[in-house]
């Protein structure tokens, strides 16, 4: 079999990363505005992008990868997009529209019956 050296594996992850570098624009955090009643509205998310990657050697590399060297690699990565609000340009002022504040008083109420219960348990 032959051998495979970090510059021969690195040049797909230079490829990766250079693919990930220019698909990131600010167009994934704020969308297209949108114009009505003579306001502007523009989208905004929230994006995250994660990567990590390993190289090792093991005896049991075999059994996982097939291959009958005791090298073994792996890699991955994920993202994320979530709508956080809106901004809202009009003729007298502009402001950031939250998406779900709900969820935020819905977390203050959460905590704030879990810590009146634990107050009342250590009674």
């Amino acid at each position: 079999m032959a051998e495979t050296t970090g510059k021969a594996s690195g040049g797909g992850l230079h490829e990766l990363a250079e693919r990930i570098r220019t698909g990131i624009s600010v167009g994934q955090v704020f969308g297209e505005p949108v114009e009505a009643n003579g306001r502007t509205l523009i989208p905004v998310a929230r994006v995250a992008f994660g990567f990590g990657g390993g190289l090792g050697a093991s005896r049991d590399a075999q059994r996982f990868t097939g291959v009958g060297e005791d090298k073994s690699a792996g890699a991955g990565g994920g993202g994320l997009a979530a709508p956080v609000g809106m901004i809202e340009i009009a003729p007298d002022e502009t402001r950031f529209i939250p998406t779900s504040p709900g969820r935020w008083l819905l977390a203050g109420a959460v905590l704030g019956l879990l810590a009146g219960w634990l107050v009342r348990r250590c009674r």
